[in-house]
């Protein structure tokens, strides 16, 4: 099982694109921690035909609440960062993934 863990997401429209993208291509759980704000009535005013989706997103107060039966790991991010923790491109990292789903929820973080 892969889960989409969003970490103190600012802005209610990039959860809800999370959740379209989510609902495009089949991933069914998101857990949210500590969000800005978040209304599921107004994720889907923009994010359409997503409340089976939305029934099921988890509030966490930590991250490591968020992240405490996974057995993976993937970390994303679209800043630089000067410590390189095993860079991977997303082709080759999906890949790994995949691989893993049998072991346990595998995050995307």
């Amino acid at each position: 099982m892969i889960v989409v863990v969003l970490h103190e997401p600012q802005d209610l429209v990039n959860i809800a694109h999370v959740v379209r993208s989510m609902k495009n291509f089949g991933l069914r759980d998101l857990r949210l921690v500590n969000p800005r704000e978040y209304e599921a009535y107004r994720v889907e005013g923009i994010a359409h035909q997503t409340q089976d989706l939305l029934a099921r997103v988890r509030a966490d107060a930590t991250l490591d609440e968020a992240l405490a039966d996974c057995v993976h790991i993937a970390g994303f991010t679209a800043r630089g960062r000067t410590a390189k923790r095993n860079v991977q491109r997303p082709r080759d990292a999906a890949t790994e993934i995949i691989g893993l789903q049998d072991g346990g929820p595998i995050a995307l973080l």
